[in-house]
């Protein structure tokens, strides 16, 4: 840079990872005229910018290692699996829209092509997504299973915890929409049975469980305790190991409280009624002796359920009754069942149904 008023240098040299910048500013005249002041401004400001530098340090691009690249193939195999799901989830919805005034007959194949890309297709694209993202992380060192155990199998969960939702909401979706279409049904519920696929629809529900959202609160708050816990004493992930404690806490706490009518609700599932009584039987008399269980429940079973335990226990001995064909014993417990539960709809739904088919006094 040369101006009539001063000449400025710059050079930069780099040796031994040692940046050198120089200097040299000399100064020509000791005063500028007038008509040459913007001239010279404008020349000092582009010697100032001069002095400004940056560093940059280039390095080349990692190519990626091979458990990476064993990652890749696995995430795009898994997506290979999503376009038949898609497919067939865009296929039955607009099929069950077309057929509310007329239902249109489908074929054994289509029908079962249909429920493999609803329910095991899925089951691919979780499995191989939760592998490849395992093999990812485990390969670039950023997790490791022996220090972060607990994240990996928050992430195994989760995964498959979603997969087991997608598949909860699809199953009986998907058999009914095939039952109402299929031109041979013992063959498309054989075939189902053959490729694990629902092959028979539940029998008549037990009495829901509804929720109770004001139940969360207390939930969370237990949750957050369970975090700190975890976090006061010095765990490396605090809110993993926090949730995995809650889980595990409100697990016990509920077999010990409900195993028995879990377990008569897994009967009644395979038809085995006579058996399933029982047990309700047994989780009846329990929460009767100690009622505080059931009132507190949100804190005591970590349960949300809007329902009283007994009040589900006793709705759900009626029920086996009247598939073991014994109507009047069912008619006893369901007015038991109004009577300590006068909002309870079920049975009142159920005295009403058998009061009209058999005439018995309501």
């Amino acid at each position: 840079m040369k101006d009539p008023a001063f000449e400025f240098e710059s050079a930069g040299t780099v040796a031994d990872q040692l940046l050198t910048l120089n200097y040299h500013y000399r100064s020509l005249a000791d005063h500028v005229a007038a008509e040459r002041m913007t001239a010279f401004i404008a020349n000092l400001q582009l010697a100032r910018n001069e002095l400004d530098y940056g560093v940059w340090a280039y390095r080349p691009k990692a190519s990626p290692s091979t458990s990476q690249k064993f990652a890749y193939v696995i995430f795009v195999v898994g997506m290979f699996f999503a376009i038949p799901t898609a497919i067939a989830t865009v296929f039955m919805l607009f099929d069950g829209w077309r057929s509310k005034q007329k239902v249109r007959q489908r074929s054994t194949a289509t029908l079962l092509l249909t429920g493999l890309s609803l329910l095991w297709a899925p089951a691919m694209i979780f499995a191989l997504c939760a592998l490849g993202l395992l093999t990812a992380l485990l390969g670039s060192g950023a997790m490791s299973i022996a220090k972060d155990a607990a994240s990996v199998i928050a992430l195994l969960v989760m995964f498959f915890g979603s997969y087991w939702i997608w598949h909860a909401i699809w199953r009986n979706r998907w058999l009914r929409w095939a039952q109402a279409r299929a031109t041979e049904p013992q063959k498309i519920a054989a075939l189902a049975k053959r490729y694990r696929l629902p092959f028979q629809l539940p029998l008549a529900p037990l009495m829901p469980a509804q929720i109770a959202w004001l139940a969360w609160l207390p939930q969370l708050c237990l949750v957050a305790l369970f975090i700190a816990i975890a976090h006061f004493l010095g765990f490396r992930d605090a809110l993993t190991a926090g949730l995995i404690a809650y889980y595990v806490v409100g697990t016990a706490m509920e077999w010990l409280a409900q195993g028995s009518q879990r377990l008569a609700i897994r009967m009644v599932k395979k038809g085995r009624f006579a058996e399933a009584i029982p047990k309700f039987q047994a989780s009846y008399d329990f929460l009767s002796r100690n009622a505080w269980i059931d009132r507190w429940r949100a804190i005591t079973l970590l349960s949300v359920s809007r329902s009283c335990l007994r009040e589900l226990a006793l709705v759900n001995i009626a029920f086996c009754l009247l598939q073991l064909g014994k109507e009047q014993e069912a008619i006893a417990y369901y007015t038991q069942a109004l009577f300590e539960f006068p909002k309870n709809t079920v049975a009142a739904a159920e005295l009403a149904r058998l009061s009209d088919a058999h005439g018995v006094v309501r």
